[in-house]
């Protein structure tokens, strides 16, 4: 399978990243990235938006770079093998059950079947867009972004009540 079409499915799984955290919201986000922006006091709304646009940023950069996308496609598979283990990590901690883990083990399966072979492929070079074409893409697709991320309708997004108190702050278990 040659890398640039490696690269857009991979802009189609963070297209489709992208809608199900828009549509889903709260039931759709990773853990980790919840238990982050509640650290810094962040509302559940902002990380809804701020994930929806990212992945719509990524699989449009993605898209337009072409064959052109070697490098930022591996750094997509590895943000999401990361986002993965992290996500699995997460729902350890706060003691989630085996359902809960299929997601991050998707998304590390699926982020290991795109990087390998885009480690080992090459950009073929006889097939590149015009540089102003592309970085005109990247442009436009991180402006598409921002405006799903800051026209989003966000519902109020409860906590997941796995691991939450009230304020939606982790719950931390006394183990002695």
């Amino acid at each position: 399978m040659s890398m640039v079409v490696l690269a857009r499915i991979l802009a189609v799984v963070y297209a489709a990243a992208a809608i199900v955290v828009a549509m889903r919201q709260g039931d759709a986000m990773p853990v980790w990235i919840i238990g982050l922006l509640a650290k810094t006091g962040a509302s559940p709304e902002v990380s809804v938006r701020l994930v929806a646009g990212s992945c719509a940023a990524i699989a449009g950069t993605l898209a337009a770079l072409g064959a052109r996308a070697r490098v930022p496609a591996i750094m997509a598979a590895a943000l999401l093998i990361f986002s993965g283990i992290a996500d699995g990590s997460a729902s350890l901690s706060l003691g989630a059950s085996s359902v809960l883990l299929i997601r991050p083990i998707v998304q590390i399966v699926v982020g290991l079947l795109l990087a390998a072979p885009l480690v080992a492929t090459r950009s073929p070079a006889e097939r590149l867009r015009h540089p102003g074409l592309a970085a005109g893409g990247v442009v436009a697709s991180l402006a598409l972004g921002a405006g799903i991320a800051a026209n989003l309708d966000v519902a109020t997004v409860a906590a997941p009540s796995t691991g939450r108190d009230e304020s939606g702050r982790y719950v931390v278990h006394d183990l002695t």
